[in-house]
């Protein structure tokens, strides 16, 4: 199964370490940042080859990529782009799906005093954050936790892990269903301090410009 990886930092590192390591999981290409020299010397050394992020739309998807996997990624993908993928797209959102959507939902865990989150590995949609649900776990927030703690010591491991679960189903048993989101009890956290999503797909469409 050939995997596309669109991300940044250490994250996007250990997905594609880590799918790179399942047998019969290739990771054939990855949209990340030209700037982050680590990520960017692990690709070479694995031979993925690099789409600059930002730049990953319809026209530069490449051929045969069974699933596509976001892991930290801000850039939207939208069905244009998915449709050339075999199994779509997947992707991790630190928050209890479909509460807490968003890209500052972890902040405002934190600003909100919240003692129970999750983390979703969700199907990609053009609804953000709203498709179907993969795989979920809950999570303490402990007391004391910080945005950074709470990210670099619960969210991003778990996140890691979930993602490689849903790839090795994909990879053992061919599309993995979900369980469709509930719109009724969905929430959304404001973007504290973020620009909006870049969603090359939709330049095209007048109709549809943010």
């Amino acid at each position: 199964m050939n995997i596309l990886v669109s991300g940044k930092g250490h994250f996007a590192s250990q997905v594609i370490r880590g799918a790179a390591s399942i047998s019969g999981v290739n990771v054939t290409h990855a949209s990340v940042p030209l700037e982050d020299a680590r990520l960017g010397s692990l690709c070479s050394t694995l031979g993925v080859r690099v789409i600059p992020s930002g730049a990953l739309n319809f026209d530069t998807m490449p051929d045969n990529i069974d699933l596509i996997v976001c892991a930290h990624s801000h850039d939207f993908i939208g069905d244009r782009t998915r449709i050339k993928s075999r199994f779509g797209g997947i992707g991790f959102h630190p928050s209890f799906l479909p509460l807490g959507r968003g890209r500052d939902s972890i902040r405002w865990s934190i600003k909100l005093g919240e003692r129970l989150t999750g983390g979703t590995v969700y199907r990609l949609s053009n609804n953000v954050d709203g498709g179907d649900i993969l795989a979920q776990e809950a999570v303490v927030v402990s007391r004391g936790e910080t945005v950074s703690s709470l990210w670099r010591d619960k969210m991003q491991p778990l996140g890691v892990r979930l993602l490689l679960d849903v790839v090795s189903s994909h990879n053992s048993s061919g599309l993995v269903y979900g369980e469709a989101q509930d719109e009724g009890d969905s929430t959304w956290f404001p973007s504290m301090d973020s620009p909006p999503l870049f969603k090359p797909d939709l330049l095209g469409l007048p109709h549809l410009r943010e």
